[in-house]
C-alpha cells in the first residue's frame, strides 16, 4: 500500500522573489517564473550524514526530505549497484515525522541497459513505502579522471538517452521522474530541454542567484547549510510547489476510471474511508490531471485533503527504420493506447541542429534530409485532456540512422608510377568513409578493393597493378549505424598506370644530320622521343611520335658534326591524354 498523506508546508513564502534562508542566512532571488509558487524547504539526506534526527529537521521548517536508496560505484573496472546502508532507517522515520519523501541514486551509468538495471534496483527497494515525491535520477561526474562516468567521455546525446531509460523505467513504475544535476552538467553534458518535456529537474547550483535558463522545480542552494537534526553541512533546497494537493505517483492511460485509495493522516492517527472521510474524484479517465478529495466526517468533519495525479499516455515503444533514402528516413512504432498524436523529435548529430514533426499515425517519413548524415529520432505519444490540451507520454530510446549517401564525386588520379595509381575525390562530409571498386571490363563486374573509414579521408592509392595496365575505378561513401549502407557510386574513372620503362638497344648516326635509335619494344599506345645539345634538355629541344609497332627511329638534326643526347619514353592513350612512362636513360651521340 501507498501511503500518502495531505501536504501542509510548514513554511510558505507566496509570490516572493526574494526569500531568506535560515539554514545559510543569505537572501536568495527566485526566478520570476515562480512568483506564484511556493517556496518549500527540504534536504536531502544519504549514509554520510550519520544519524539524522527528522523530528528536528521538522521542527526547523524541513518539510521534505530526498533520501539516497544507493549508489553505483564510480570505478573503472566494474559496474556494481549497492544500496545506501542508512536509506531504510532514513525513510522510515522521515515519513513518522510527517514528512514529504522522495528517493534518488547516484548514477553512473554508461548506457542505457545500465541505467536500467540502477532504476530497477531502487525501485525494488522503495515499493513498500510512501514515497510521494519524484524518484530521482542523480547524475554527476565523480570529480575524477579515473571516474567511471568522468573517463568515458559520453556524448551529450548518449547522457541523455540513459537518462531517459532511467526516467522512463521510474515512470513505467508509476513514480513521478525527476533527473539531479548541477548547472554546467545539464548545460554541457545533457539536452535537458528534452528531458524536461517529461519529468522535472532538481537542479544544483550554489549561489543566491541562478543564471540557468532552463526548467526546474526544485533547486539544491547550498552544501553547508546548517539544520538542526544534521550534524555537519546539509544540502538544503528549494521546493517550487504550485497548490496544495497532494501529487501521487502517475498513472498510464487505460480508457477506464482509475481510483488510487491513499491512505489518509491526521496526527499520528491513519484515517479510515467511510467512518471518517469520503473521497470523490475528478477526471480519472482520460488523460491529464486527476484530483482527489477526502471529506471529513464524523470527527473530522469540516476537514478536506486533496489529491492529484496526472494521467498519461504509455511511453511510446521502440521505433523501428522501415525505409531510408538519400534525403530521408521512414519509422514506424506500435500504436499506444488513446494516442491522438504522436510528437517525432529529429536531430542531425553533424549540425546539431533539431527540429520536430507531430503525425496522427504510428509511422512517419522524414523528408528534406541532408544526404550521409547521421540522425537522432524518438517518438512520444500524446492525448488531449478534457481542456484540449496535449498531454504526452514519455519519449522512446534514441534511434539513431543515417540518411543514404548520394553519389561522389570530383574522382580523379593525382599520383601514378608503373605499379600503383592514387585516387582523390571530394570530401562528402559527415558520412561514415568510403568503398572504392575496381571496373573489369572483361567481366562486367565491380570488386570492391577497399573500405576508408572517416569522412576526412577521401584519397587512396591502388598499388600492385601491372605496368602500363589500363584500369578503370568508382568511389562510394558508406554510412555505418547497425547496418552498413553503401551510396551510390561515383561516375567511373578509367586510367593507366605508367607503361613500362623503355630499354634502349643502340644508338647510332648513320649519315650526316641523322640519328638512328633502336629499342625494346612493349605494351603501350605509342612513343615519344627527344633529341637536344642540351643535356638537360631546357633548350634546342626537337621531338617526335612513332607508332607503337616500330623498334626503331631514324630522325634529321638541325646540325651536323655536333653531340646530341636523346631520350624515349612509351605512352598510353586514356580518355584522349597521354599517360607517359618514365624516360629511359639518355643516350648520347656525336652527329655526322
Amino acid at each position: 500500500m501507498v501511503m500518502l498523506f495531505a501536504f501542509q508546508p510548514a513554511t510558505v513564502a507566496l509570490a516572493a522573489t526574494k526569500t531568506k534562508s535560515p539554514y545559510t542566512n543569505y537572501t536568495y532571488t527566485h526566478q520570476t517564473k515562480f512568483d506564484d509558487c511556493q517556496k518549500i524547504n527540504g534536504v536531502d539526506v544519504s549514509q554520510h550524514d550519520k544519524t539524522v534526527d527528522f523530528k528536528k529537521l521538522k521542527n526547523a521548517g524541513i518539510d521534505f526530505v530526498f533520501v539516497r536508496i544507493g549508489y553505483t560505484g564510480y570505478t573503472k573496472s566494474k559496474f556494481s549497484l549497492n544500496y545506501d546502508t542508512a536509506y531504510k532507517t532514513n525513510i522510515t522515520k522521515a515519513l513518522d515525522a510527517g514528512l514529504a519523501v522522495g528517493a534518488y541514486w547516484y548514477s553512473q551509468a554508461l548506457n542505457a541497459s545500465e541505467a536500467v538495471q540502477e532504476a530497477q534496483k531502487m525501485l525494488s527497494a522503495i515499493r513498500n513505502y510512501n514515497i510521494t515525491l519524484p524518484v530521482v535520477m542523480d547524475y554527476e561526474f565523480a570529480g575524477t579522471s579515473a571516474g567511471r562516468l568522468d573517463s568515458a567521455k559520453l556524448s551529450k546525446d548518449a547522457m541523455t538517452n540513459n537518462a531517459l531509460a532511467f526516467l522512463g523505467e521510474v515512470s513505467k513504475a508509476g513514480y513521478d521522474g525527476c533527473l539531479y544535476a548541477n548547472a554546467s552538467f545539464l548545460t554541457n553534458q545533457l539536452n535537458a530541454e528534452q528531458i524536461s518535456e517529461d519529468y522535472k529537474i532538481w537542479l544544483a547550483h550554489y549561489t543566491t542567484n541562478t543564471s540557468y535558463s532552463g526548467e526546474f522545480d526544485f533547486w539544491q542552494y547550498t552544501e553547508t547549510g546548517k539544520v538542526d537534526g544534521i550534524s555537519g553541512g546539509a544540502d538544503v533546497n528549494f521546493w517550487y510547489y504550485k497548490d496544495n494537493a497532494q501529487a501521487l505517483k502517475p498513472y498510464i492511460y487505460t480508457g477506464k476510471e482509475i481510483t488510487p485509495k491513499p491512505v489518509i493522516t491526521d496526527g499520528d492517527v491513519i484515517l479510515t474511508e467511510g467512518e471518517d472521510y469520503v473521497l470523490t474524484y475528478r477526471n480519472n479517465i482520460n488523460v491529464g490531471t486527476a484530483r482527489i478529495t477526502a471529506k471529513g466526517i464524523n470527527d473530522y468533519k469540516g476537514k478536506s485533503y486533496h489529491f492529484k495525479f496526472l494521467i498519461k499516455p504509455d511511453r511510446t515503444a521502440v521505433i523501428t527504420l522501415k525505409d531510408r533514402t538519400t534525403t530521408s528516413l521512414s519509422f514506424s512504432w506500435k500504436a499506444v493506447t488513446g494516442a491522438d498524436t504522436y510528437y517525432v523529435y529529429v536531430k542531425n548529430n553533424l549540425t546539431g541542429k533539431g527540429f520536430s514533426k507531430k503525425v496522427t499515425t504510428n509511422s512517419i517519413t522524414i523528408s528534406n534530409l541532408t544526404p550521409g548524415n547521421e540522425y537522432n529520432v524518438s517518438v512520444k505519444c500524446g492525448r488531449k485532456d478534457n481542456s484540449g490540451k496535449l498531454i504526452y507520454g514519455a519519449y522512446s530510446a534514441i534511434n539513431t540512422k543515417y540518411t543514404i549517401a548520394d553519389a561522389v564525386t570530383g574522382l580523379k588520379t593525382t599520383a601514378r608510377s608503373k605499379s600503383s595509381i592514387t585516387l582523390t575525390w571530394n570530401k562528402k562530409t559527415g558520412v561514415s568513409g568510403y568503398r572504392i571498386y575496381r571496373y573489369y571490363p572483361s567481366t562486367k563486374k565491380y570488386e570492391a578493393i577497399k573500405d576508408i573509414s572517416g569522412y576526412n579521408n577521401n584519397s587512396y592509392t591502388v598499388k600492385g597493378l601491372k605496368t602500363g595496365e589500363l584500369v578503370y575505378f568508382r568511389v562510394a561513401a558508406f554510412t555505418q549505424d547497425s547496418q552498413k549502407k553503401i551510396g551510390y557510386k561515383s561516375s567511373l574513372l578509367s586510367d593507366s598506370v605508367r607503361p613500362q620503362t623503355i630499354t634502349v638497344r643502340g644508338i647510332s648516326s648513320p649519315s650526316a644530320k641523322k640519328i638512328k635509335l633502336h629499342w625494346y619494344r612493349v605494351n603501350c599506345s605509342g612513343y615519344q622521343i627527344q633529341w637536344s645539345t642540351s643535356k638537360d634538355f631546357k633548350s634546342n629541344v626537337k621531338s617526335a611520335v612513332v607508332s607503337s609497332k616500330q623498334n626503331t627511329s631514324t630522325f634529321t638534326t638541325q646540325q651536323g658534326k655536333k653531340t646530341y643526347y636523346v631520350r624515349i619514353r612509351s605512352f598510353n592513350k586514356v580518355n584522349g591524354k597521354n599517360v607517359y612512362s618514365y624516360w629511359a636513360t639518355t643516350q648520347k651521340i656525336r652527329v655526322k
